[in-house]
């Protein structure tokens, strides 16, 4: 007899593996997933790990559930939750944001669909004309990953029991539910009201693939034409200089400022300086240095693809300076950003 739990683990990876796969909810160690298994042990993949590995690779970790829930019942988030295994890895940042969702199966993504909505300063007032009252949903305003971000997500359900989806400001979502089935047709539902309220464009790539500089120096031109339009396109360009920081994950790997500039000649001028790992140089293209991995390209594709969908007449809510100190001086994700390198 096929025993449950194994059963269960298995429907899980194959949900990991869908989303993972799916570059505009998650990219690369991004996102996370975990279920409950006999309301003592909580699933959850571990920290730097990707979804789109559940079938390949063993990426969860149990975490003693009780443990947890007594913590977070007594408003205690400021602790390291108890692991059951002796996994070398860790668990994610956001167990805690996982553990007090009270449904079975919980599933958190930067679907890029709803961040491009709130990483807006009127996404308030957007979220209740897109959502309404069709769904059980709460907002919460940003706040740290981890212990705050918890706290926060944990007061805002105390008003709706029923709550399966909580939206966090300039983050992601969590979507949560009994099945596989239904946390994903959950997630397909919620966005397509967004799809629907505000249809996405396609962006037109005035990029020269033949004609451009593929080598500058030690750089080497950033090989998506999407990408590229950030330095091409003078409305992403200007964007990439007042509206960088707008989320942890791009902060965490791409650092807290675009490295920009008019000119190769600009550059030129600053490179014995400094030699950023990445550089946008107007009308010509995105250029990065070899240490430029998949997972810092998978986050500044996010970028496009969210700030892409924004009207140019939107106000942003941009992380301030504490708070991107807070992400660029935290070893917790110093690590996860190592473990997805």
């Amino acid at each position: 007899m096929k025993n449950p739990e194994s059963s269960l683990k298995a429907e899980i990876s194959q949900l990991c593996s869908t989303l993972g796969e799916d570059s505009l909810l998650v990219q690369a160690a991004g996102g996370n997933v975990s279920w409950k298994q006999d309301d003592k042990t909580l699933w959850i993949k571990a920290s730097g790990t990707r979804l789109a590995e559940a079938n390949i690779k063993d990426i969860f970790i149990p975490v003693d559930l009780t443990h947890t829930l007594d913590h977070i019942h007594n408003n205690e988030f400021n602790f390291t939750p108890r692991v059951l295994n002796d996994s070398q890895l860790r668990p994610s940042i956001e167990t805690l944001l996982h553990a007090l969702m009270p449904q079975r199966i919980v599933v958190h993504i930067h679907a890029v669909e709803i961040l491009a909505y709130l990483v807006r300063s009127d996404c308030d007032i957007l979220l209740k004309k897109i959502l309404g009252e069709k769904f059980e949903w709460v907002t919460v305003n940003y706040f740290k990953p981890g212990a705050e971000l918890a706290s926060a997500a944990w007061d805002a359900i105390q008003n709706n029991s029923k709550c399966n989806i909580v939206l966090m400001k300039n983050h992601g979502v969590v979507f949560a539910a009994e099945s596989t089935e239904e946390v994903l047709d959950l997630i397909e539902k919620v966005i397509r009201c967004f799809k629907e309220y505000a249809p996405p464009t396609a962006a037109v790539s005035n990029f020269p693939e033949n004609e451009v500089q593929k080598k500058l120096g030690m750089y080497n031109l950033v090989e998506d034409k999407n990408i590229n339009l950030l330095a091409t396109s003078p409305k992403y360009f200007n964007r990439l200089n007042s509206h960088w920081s707008l989320y942890p994950d791009h902060v965490v790997f791409l650092g807290n400022k675009a490295n920009i500039f008019a000119s190769w000649d600009e550059f030129s001028n600053v490179i014995n300086a400094e030699q950023p790992e990445l550089i946008f140089i107007l009308s010509k293209g995105v250029y990065a240095l070899d240490s430029f991995n998949q997972a810092k390209k998978e986050q500044l594709l996010c970028y496009f693809n969210v700030i892409s969908r924004i009207p140019d007449d939107s106000e942003l809510r941009i992380l301030s300076n504490n708070e991107i100190a807070a992400l660029l001086n935290w070893d917790a994700e110093q690590y996860r950003k190592n473990i997805a390198s």
